[in-house]
């Protein structure tokens, strides 16, 4: 299970010690101590850096009718799959404030918000979890992106008095992409966040696209309010000249898991491609950037296997 996130832990409604809350896993919330405690609407307060809110309120309220003999379970990530890149010193907020799509400089300690690092072009270079501290800020992302991530921002630094270096994940770090995952009632972590809408990007997958085509802005990734940051001029007029023509879409299919850049066709003519996928069982399920056009349509992969279009637990317009 998932730790509630975010300014949950601003507004008074976590104890000092997260741990209090922890499973004997080490991963998440035990219901019987919540149960106990009554504080679950708490953490309703304020779910303003918890970009994936409303599918928050979902698993925070099927935690209060669930049985606490039967609570749904979420698997840790994979080890090695994720890496903690700490943004530390005076300068690092205002820093990575011109770097990401999300405001970091109100970020309250201990809460967590989903941002990307864009290109000059505003292509998404990395997506990551941005979890506040007192010494600055710690990016929990894929472990294959973390070196060409730390690189990335190195050239930006200049004299900001900021170090980067890669940590262990701590258990706080997962607190973020936990709370989101559980709405899935899915076990397997990577599975959770493909049906809770959650992209990935990869080293494979770096500056393929803009932040609207992963739905960020559904998500509560962009901040359209904050001042400059690299990138940000095309995320602007693509949000505000309405020209977003492709959107993430959730599909299943028979088989194995498809490749992430893996082609999408509607009648034999490319109108997508693969973000992550994860299998489930015999079949799979994936997260795809598909032209809206088609995005209600049976899609096939090159192979033959047909790709039925799913739900998203939030409204893509």
């Amino acid at each position: 299970m998932g730790a509630p996130t975010a300014s949950a832990t601003a507004m008074g409604g976590l104890p000092p010690t997260t741990n209090e809350f922890l499973s004997n896993d080490g991963i998440g919330l035990s219901l019987p101590h919540l149960a106990h405690r009554n504080k679950w609407h708490k953490y309703l307060i304020d779910l303003s850096y918890t970009p994936f809110g409303l599918p928050f309120l979902y698993s925070l309220a099927s935690l209060k009718n669930s049985s606490p003999m039967t609570p749904p379970l979420l698997s840790p990530p994979p080890a090695g799959t994720l890496v903690t890149l700490a943004v530390m010193g005076p300068d690092a907020r205002r820093f990575l404030q011109g770097q990401c799509t999300q405001d970091v400089l109100t970020l309250p300690a201990g809460a967590s918000t989903r941002a990307a690092i864009l290109t000059p072009q505003g292509r998404i270079f990395a997506l990551a979890w941005v979890r506040g501290v007192e010494e600055g800020l710690r990016l929990l992302l894929p472990a294959d992106l973390a070196d060409r991530l730390r690189a990335h921002l190195l050239r930006y630094l200049l004299r900001s008095k900021v170090e980067l270096s890669l940590t262990p994940t701590l258990e706080t770090d997962l607190e973020g992409p936990h709370a989101v995952r559980l709405a899935s009632n899915c076990a397997d972590w990577r599975l959770a966040g493909i049906r809770a809408g959650e992209p990935e990007v990869s080293a494979a997958t770096a500056s393929e696209w803009i932040p609207q085509m992963l739905n960020l802005d559904l998500l509560g990734a962009i901040s359209f309010q904050k001042g400059c940051y690299t990138g940000q001029e095309i995320v602007a007029r693509t949000q505000h000249l309405g020209r977003i023509k492709r959107r993430l879409c959730r599909y299943r299919l028979d088989g194995p898991a498809p490749e992430a850049l893996d082609t999408l066709l509607a009648d034999g003519v490319k109108v997508g491609e693969v973000v992550v996928a994860a299998a489930d069982g015999p079949a799979a399920e994936c997260l795809a950037v598909v032209g809206l056009e088609s995005r209600h349509r049976t899609l096939t992969l090159l192979d033959g296997r047909l790709c039925t279009p799913e739900a998203l637990p939030y409204a893509v317009p």
